[in-house]
């Protein structure tokens, strides 16, 4: 599901993140306790991947197709838990892609052998594709008014700071 906005010279898709719009894959046979996967279509052959560390955790990248890019989100100082929001925003210039925005909540530790359910902290990643590697911020949704137009903000300013 992509839907298209425009805000000044600068569009944004919305790629949903769910297994209704995405196509799940299972591991090799050979790999062993490896775990399969998620993976959604991205803007102008992009990819996102989406599988999970050992505590549960969403592991997000986005990859190029020729495979040559490949930049792993998520949350530095989250805890041992977090999770990805259903939506990643990406933003154009001039009908090419350039940098991505997704939310991610952090969840508490939860009782021991159970699953966190209380998010403590929400975060807006916003983080630069091919070639806009520089653009990297997290925006604290909690503590920051529009939060939302502060992370397409840096993604934009990133743009014309260029390449």
């Amino acid at each position: 599901m992509m839907a298209t906005t425009t805000e000044s010279s600068f569009k944004s898709t919305y790629i949903k993140l769910s297994e209704d719009n995405c196509v799940m894959h299972d591991p090799p046979p050979e790999a062993e306790g490896a775990d399969g996967w998620m993976e959604c279509k991205g803007p102008k052959g992009y990819k996102i991947h989406i599988n999970y560390d050992m505590y549960g955790n969403n592991l997000i990248s986005v990859v190029a197709e020729e495979g040559e890019y490949y930049e792993s989100i998520g949350v530095d100082y989250c805890g041992v838990s977090q999770q990805y929001g259903g939506v990643m925003e990406i933003r154009y210039a001039d009908g090419k892609p350039f940098a991505g925005i997704i939310r991610y909540k952090c969840l508490d530790e939860g009782e021991p052998g159970g699953y966190p359910t209380e998010k403590v902290g929400e975060y807006l990643i916003v983080f630069g594709l091919e070639g806009y590697e520089h653009i990297s911020h997290q925006v604290d949704v909690r503590k920051t008014p529009k939060a939302n137009e502060v992370a397409r903000k840096f993604a934009d300013e990133g743009y014309t700071k260029g390449k």
